[in-house]
């Protein structure tokens, strides 16, 4: 569905960031028939268990924008990367970093915090409802010990990650606007 969408709408050059691991997969073999797209894959677009001290994603918010702004300097120079939350976030950075001027957003579906329940067993379950389908069974769990607190710690440092994207924007003279119909994320609206 969402293949034949972009095959019919598509008038305008795109550049599509996927995780590398789907390379092989069908849709990425159908993607890559479609005029004007580029596909763009990710090798590292999630690290969960990496924590730098200059990206850490609770420490930096407290910086102030002086430090922010040496924190953006060194992601300039690619000693430092914002903080790992998923492959739009980092297609988001390499897009910023690449020198890009206007970003839209479309189909960022954040609401994974409406996809969170417990299972008969007391145990966390991730089941997303994203709005390119709903998944079969549940995922994994979105952090390392399975409870509803680590859950949503993980969800907010996706957010964070947004948040602090968006300040990259501004830092590299970036507009970043989320077009997304439905999203949950309040970051880029005001670009």
């Amino acid at each position: 569905m969402t293949v034949d969408a972009i095959r019919k709408k598509l008038s305008w050059e795109m550049d599509f960031f996927y995780p590398a691991e789907f390379s092989r997969s069908t849709v990425i073999s159908e993607l890559s028939e479609i005029p004007g797209l580029s596909l763009r894959p990710l090798n590292h677009y999630s690290w969960p268990s990496f924590d730098s001290l200059i990206s850490a994603v609770n420490l930096l918010p407290q910086f102030s924008s002086n430090n922010r702004k040496i924190v953006y300097r060194l992601w300039d120079m690619r000693l430092a990367t914002v903080p790992p939350s998923g492959v739009v976030s980092n297609a988001l950075f390499e897009l910023i970093l690449s020198g890009s001027k206007k970003i839209d957003i479309l189909g960022l579906d954040m609401s994974m915090v409406l996809d969170l329940s417990v299972d008969s067993d007391g145990l966390t379950q991730f089941l997303p409802k994203h709005f390119y389908g709903a998944a079969g069974t549940p995922e994994k769990p979105m952090a390392r010990t399975n409870t509803m607190s680590n859950s949503y710690i993980k969800i907010a440092e996706k957010f964070e990650s947004f948040y602090l994207l968006e300040g990259y924007a501004r830092h590299r003279g970036c507009a970043v606007r989320n077009l997304s119909s439905f999203t949950l994320l309040d970051g880029f609206r005001s670009n």
